[in-house]
């Protein structure tokens, strides 16, 4: 059993470490400093692939364990409180991740509109100098 606290405790450990590369990566977010955003994807993704790793091993050492009971009375309020740490982390990511979100919603919309901008103005100083794109000449034989 105490490997799986064991367990428990370090996946708790990542999913802090998730937690605050996210609030990192936000900070850097809102002042519009985006050029880390591929470290960041590939940080999360090792940091989720290592939780993963760590459900694999409880998996296996739940299955090896049996139905115990008095071994799981024994460490029920501390398996209980390293869940509900896990569940409030999640939470606390989960509204990252929403934030995040709005952000990247906001850069897109606002990069839309820079664009849309620029090709009206591109056709205004076309019409203005002549070199416009025009209609194709209608040929007639």
């Amino acid at each position: 059993m105490e490997e799986i606290l064991h367990y428990l405790r370090l996946k708790n450990q990542y999913y802090e470490k998730f937690y605050n590369l996210t609030v990192k990566f936000i900070e850097k977010a809102n002042r519009d400093e985006w050029d880390e955003i591929a470290y960041f994807v590939d940080n999360r993704e090792r940091i989720l692939n290592i939780i993963r790793s760590f459900d694999s091993k409880l998996s296996k050492i739940f299955y090896g364990l049996g139905s115990n009971r008095f071994i799981y009375e024994r460490y029920r309020s501390t398996v209980k409180d390293l869940l509900k740490q896990r569940e409030d982390l999640g939470r606390k990511i989960i509204t990252l991740d929403l934030e995040l979100i709005s952000k990247l919603e906001d850069v897109k919309s606002e990069t839309i509109r820079e664009l849309k901008h620029a090709m009206e103005t591109t056709q205004q100083v076309g019409s203005f100098s002549g070199h416009a794109p025009s209609r194709k000449p209608v040929r007639t034989a």
